[in-house]
C-alpha cells in the first residue's frame, strides 16, 4: 500500500506506523521520503509530495534505535543538503538523527549551520531538542 500515490498522501500518518518493524520497514520509509523528494525543492508547499516525506520521516524518527541501519542514509541526504533543515522540518531532521543514535556534537554542528542566520540558534535551543528527542515518549512530528 505504501507505494500507492493516494495511500501516500491521505495514509501517510498510517504509514508512519510501519516504525513498529524497526529495521524492516527502513527501505519503505526511505521510498516514501524520496516520493516527496521528487517534488523538487520546495516539495513541501503540496501535500501530494510533503506527506509521503512526512510519512517516511516521522516513521524513521518513531522507529528510532530500532531502525539504526537507517542512520548512514540518512546522514548522506543531509551532508549533500537533500532534506530540509529549516524550521519544523529541521527539527524533525535533527530529532531524528538523535534518535536513531547519531553523536549529539554532530547533530550540534548541523543544528548551528542550519540555523546560522537565526538569532534563536543557542546552545540552549538545542540542549532542548535533544532532550525532547530522548524522551521515552515520542516527539516525532513537525
Amino acid at each position: 500500500m505504501a507505494s500507492r500515490p493516494d495511500v501516500q498522501w491521505h495514509g501517510y500518518i498510517a504509514l508512519q506506523r510501519l516504525a513498529v518493524f524497526g529495521d524492516d520497514a527502513v527501505p519503505t520509509l526511505f521510498a516514501l521520503m524520496k516520493v516527496g523528494l521528487e517534488g523538487g525543492k520546495h516539495f513541501y508547499r503540496k501535500s501530494q509530495f510533503q506527506h509521503p516525506y512526512l510519512g517516511g520521516l516521522c516513521g524513521l524518527c518513531q522507529a528510532g534505535a530500532k531502525a539504526t541501519c537507517a542512520l548512514p542514509e540518512l546522514r548522506q541526504l543531509t551532508a549533500e543538503g537533500m532534506l530540509p533543515d529549516h524550521a519544523s522540518y529541521g527539527g524533525l531532521q535533527f530529532t531524528t538523527l538523535l534518535r536513531m543514535g547519531e553523536d549529539k556534537e554532530q547533530v550540534r554542528a548541523l543544528f548551528v549551520a542550519a540555523a546560522r542566520n537565526k538569532s534563536n540558534a543557542t546552545g540552549r535551543h538545542f540542549d532542548r531538542l535533544v532532550t525532547r528527542a530522548l524522551k521515552k515518549k515520542q516527539k516525532c512530528y513537525y
